[in-house]
């Protein structure tokens, strides 16, 4: 037979030194809920997961566009001198695009630091 337990609310010692509020009413003791902090330390790993899975996905959707519109110039007859330029000057574009968006990561934090702002990561 499976027993019951009423608990009422009390405090626990989260992993950072907080304290956290449980309230736990009723639960079987062959299957407890899992206590708030576990379920805050589980949650702090949904943004890595999730923003890894974006990038991943976005990757392989990125391969695939180059891909077919490779394979569609190929189809085409373009010459490959052209083909080249089209690609040089598609790089140049990418690295102007990556440099900027460094430049632009960088002011932001130099200008949150002059602020004061606190940028450290947890």
């Amino acid at each position: 037979m499976e027993t019951l337990i009423t608990l009422r609310t009390s405090l626990a010692r989260h992993s950072t030194g907080t304290f956290c509020l449980i309230d736990r009413r009723r639960f079987s003791s062959n299957n407890p809920p899992l206590p708030h902090f576990e379920i805050e330390e589980i949650m702090d790993w949904v943004p890595v997961f999730l923003l890894t899975f974006k990038l991943l996905v976005l990757a392989i959707g990125m391969f695939f566009a180059i891909k077919w519109h490779y394979d569609q110039g190929k189809k085409s007859g373009v010459p490959a001198n052209e083909r080249r330029t089209v690609l040089r000057a598609g790089g140049m574009v990418s690295a102007v695009f990556v440099l900027g968006i460094l430049m632009l990561g960088f002011l932001t934090f130099s200008l949150g630091k002059t602020l004061g702002l606190d940028l450290t990561l947890p």
